[in-house]
């Protein structure tokens, strides 16, 4: 899992899908006035069976759109000497944007936690957080607690 993987990128692509996403969720111009989403930005492409999009703990804090139906893998990984102190299990807001999905026969390396969603509309927090952190809202040090939204539209792309 290359943390490069897609980043060059990225700063071309965000500004041009997020005035993409605001124009289709607006109507673009036709049907009248819709509300406008929370700003998000394409997320990193997808690893694993099916997977449209993969976040990382490098994608911390941000907003990331995807399609209803589209896989979201997540993979949090801490070095080997700290997986005793490791991510905890992901946490999502609204199971019912994000459900989760079993990740059929997925073995993951010792200092890896991850997780599978499919994706409806809406929106969702995923959420976790490291030891001595004990829960995302606690005050922790920002490296102990990984966040990020996730919007979903219902049109494919």
């Amino acid at each position: 899992m290359n943390g490069e993987r897609g980043r060059r990128w990225r700063p071309l692509f965000a500004p041009l899908a997020t005035a993409a996403l605001t124009l289709a969720a607006c109507g673009g111009g036709a049907g009248g006035p819709a509300a406008t989403p929370e700003a998000c930005v394409a997320p990193p492409e997808g690893i694993g069976p099916d997977a449209a999009a993969t976040l990382q703990v490098e994608d911390a804090n941000g907003t990331y759109c995807l399609h209803a139906d589209d896989v979201l893998t997540v993979f949090l990984r801490v070095p080997l000497e700290q997986a005793a102190a490791g991510w905890q299990p992901v946490h999502v807001s609204d199971q019912s944007v994000l459900q989760p999905m079993n990740a059929g026969v997925l073995t993951l390396p010792r200092g890896v936690t991850g997780a599978v969603y499919r994706a409806q509309p809406g929106t969702a927090q995923l959420t976790s957080v490291r030891a001595p952190c004990a829960s995302p809202d606690a005050g922790c040090a920002p490296d102990l607690v990984w966040r990020v939204s996730v919007v979903v539209s219902k049109g494919a792309p």
